[in-house]
């Protein structure tokens, strides 16, 4: 089928649907290929016009705040796998009625809010970057590098031994220098 692009108001996005549908079959068999699960970002696509077709396939959703996972929960009808810098206390309730999974950016916000996410069923994990700063000081990045040989993994059981019933996820990344 050909598009009249003529035909089309600009500005606005013009998603070919037969196309949508084939990559969004193509992602589905690799999805049960492997067993992954396969999150659709809303920073990286939140055309939530086409929501009703994404939600056709099965996928879950990433979300960074508490509308996200909304959105995730209300027109993709999944929990979200949420991540954000920080939670606030007064939204903490309703961004794990709408997520299934919780990243945190520091071991301070993991040991405030494990215990009420394990109670609502929602899984935790904790993001660390240990080996990467921009700035020259430690003082507002969450997780600083971790000090002698132990490994992160040693560091968080001796820190919080028995604390965490169930699974801790971490998101560990390293990046690569660039040259």
């Amino acid at each position: 089928m050909s598009i009249d692009f003529s035909q089309i108001p600009s500005p606005c996005y013009v998603i070919d649907e037969v196309f949508l549908r084939n990559n969004l079959q193509l992602i589905k068999k690799v999805k049960e290929a492997t067993g992954i699960e396969i999150l659709v970002s809303f920073k990286a696509f939140s055309n939530w016009g086409v929501f009703p077709i994404f939600k056709e396939y099965g996928f879950g959703a990433s979300a960074s705040s508490l509308n996200e996972a909304r959105l995730a929960s209300e027109e993709l009808g999944v929990k979200a796998h949420t991540y954000s810098p920080a939670y606030e206390e007064k939204t903490i309730s309703d961004i794990l009625r709408y997520s299934s999974h919780l990243s945190f950016n520091s071991l301070n916000q993991l040991r405030k809010y494990s215990k009420i996410a394990s109670q609502n069923g929602v899984s935790i994990g904790l993001r660390v970057n240990p080996s990467f700063q921009i700035l020259p000081t430690t003082f507002i990045i969450p997780v600083s590098p971790v000090p002698g040989s132990a490994s992160l993994l040693q560091s968080l059981a001796m820190a919080y031994p028995r604390r965490f019933k169930g699974s801790i996820f971490i998101h560990y990344s390293r990046p690569i220098p660039l040259r």
